[in-house]
């Protein structure tokens, strides 16, 4: 395993890795001593442990980016149970995952396993590259390289190598990358490890800052609020009589006004269930729609409709991107069919649009 250099001040680092005989180990690169024991651990995952995706989530409206990646991270990941490490640029999310249990399953391996760590997959260490514009390097790793392309700042491309590849073994892979010059050889080289994260996660956070004093906080908010409960209904008891006196007045008085009242929420209720009986027919029309143009043999998993975009996610023999895209253009209600396979299932994600004359229609 290559050796590091490390800052004097670095936090304490731990490292998992893929041993010899094939098994997940784990290695302490520096451990926590003197003023710095109480630092929390960075567990680094290997490189060659994690699989990296770019998922590009532009035409997914910013409120519901978030709910759109955790509808993509149960597809793409091929783990059972996994960790993820997000980074957002923009639209476009660049996701590590990694097999959680087998991480679990070496920590209870440890004696000395840390209470407060972050899990860092090992390409968040390396320093970035400096150009703005399209690079591509190979960074030699713990164990094997990382063959990284870089465009605006974005990792969009990552594949681990255990060894030194051959160029025809990798340039096919730089072909279908828009903008990369792929005529090439790339030359190995080793990057400097950081001392933090270039960047934090979207999904798993450092939930250790306030993990050693949420039972404090909790406690002391149960003891504050008990203690303001109790005083304030010792008083209302100790004005209770009193305000029953009055209160029974002011029944006999408003008893009109909440009969009035009554009749004008019913009323309203009545109109509020008549706008969701006429939003659920128009969406039961709309799949109806869909249903008539899908496959005989195909089934309907999951369904997600907002504004003009339409996601299914079908498990079907019929795979062919073709014969969607041709069946729903030919429609003339949809646009901008697209598929997806789902490689864990074994299904497809059918994703489209309304077309505007349809959609006026349907408001």
């Amino acid at each position: 395993m290559r050796l590091e250099t490390f800052p004097e001040f670095s936090p304490p680092r731990l490292w998992q890795a893929r041993g010899e005989d094939g098994q997940v180990a784990l290695k302490w690169k520096r451990r926590s001593v003197g003023v710095f024991s109480g630092w929390p651990v960075q567990w680094v995952i290997d490189r060659s442990l994690c699989i990296f995706h770019c998922l590009d989530l532009e035409h997914v409206p910013r409120s519901d980016r978030p709910r759109a990646l955790a509808f993509k991270l149960l597809s793409v990941s091929p783990f059972r149970h996994a960790g993820h490490y997000v980074v957002w640029r923009g639209g476009r999310a660049m996701v590590w995952s990694w097999d959680e249990r087998e991480r679990e399953e070496a920590a209870a391996t440890l004696s000395d396993a840390p209470k407060r760590y972050r899990c860092i997959p090992e390409p968040l260490l390396q320093a970035l590259p400096k150009s703005e514009g399209a690079t591509v390097r190979m960074v030699r790793l713990g164990s094997g390289v990382d063959l990284q392309v870089w465009q605006e700042n974005t990792l969009v491309m990552s594949h681990c190598f255990p060894m030194l590849p051959d160029p025809e073994k990798y340039l096919p892979l730089l072909r279908g990358l828009t903008g990369v010059e792929a005529s090439f050889a790339v030359e190995a080289t080793c990057i400097s490890s950081l001392n933090r994260p270039w960047a934090n996660s979207a999904v798993v956070g450092a939930s250790f800052h306030w993990e050693r004093w949420l039972p404090h906080v909790l406690a002391a908010s149960l003891a504050l609020g008990g203690g303001l409960n109790m005083g304030i209904g010792f008083s209302w008891w100790w004005a209770g009589r009193a305000l029953q006196a009055q209160y029974d007045e002011l029944s006999r008085q408003v008893e009109p006004v909440l009969f009035a009242r009554s009749r004008a929420l019913r009323a309203n209720e009545a109109s509020v269930n008549l706008v969701q009986v006429s939003r659920a027919t128009s969406q039961s029309k709309l799949l109806s729609q869909v249903a008539a143009l899908l496959d005989r043999d195909s089934r309907l998993l999951a369904w997600r409709f907002g504004g003009q975009e339409l996601e299914l996610q079908l498990d079907t023999r019929k795979v062919d991107p073709r014969f969607y895209v041709n069946r729903f253009m030919e429609a003339g209600n949809f646009e901008n069919v697209r598929v997806e396979p789902v490689p864990r299932d074994g299904g497809i994600i059918l994703s489209l649009s309304l077309s505007l004359s349809h959609a006026g229609g349907e408001g």
